[in-house]
């Protein structure tokens, strides 16, 4: 049947949203929880001006810590037998395309 739940959060109310049913089904199925955070380069470079633009992987950097910080405050709180945090680089979608198959091999 399902050997994972992978779960993408990007900080935001609306993503959070899914995490009362991630719970309830984990413990249910007693199966393990994948925490996602993704960073999209792309997006972070629309959002800053030009001079920062020089910066990117260090903003990169500093979102990924972000992530990682969050991901580990909201894995604390799942209450679940096992949960993990995994943040990628690259295109939301993608990544989180790429996570579910590769999972699904699993």
């Amino acid at each position: 049947m399902y050997s994972k739940i992978v779960l993408p959060l990007d900080g935001s109310t609306a993503a959070e949203c899914a995490l009362p049913l991630v719970r309830a089904l984990a413990r249910r199925l007693a199966i393990p929880v994948e925490l996602l955070g993704v960073i999209d380069l792309r997006e972070i470079s629309r959002s800053v001006a030009a001079a920062e633009g020089l910066f990117l992987d260090r903003l990169a950097e500093d979102e990924s810590r972000h992530s990682a910080e969050y991901l580990s405050k909201i894995a604390k709180s799942l209450v679940v037998s096992t949960s993990t945090t995994r943040c990628e680089r690259g295109g939301a979608a993608e990544t989180i395309i790429e996570t579910a198959a590769a999972t699904r091999t699993h």
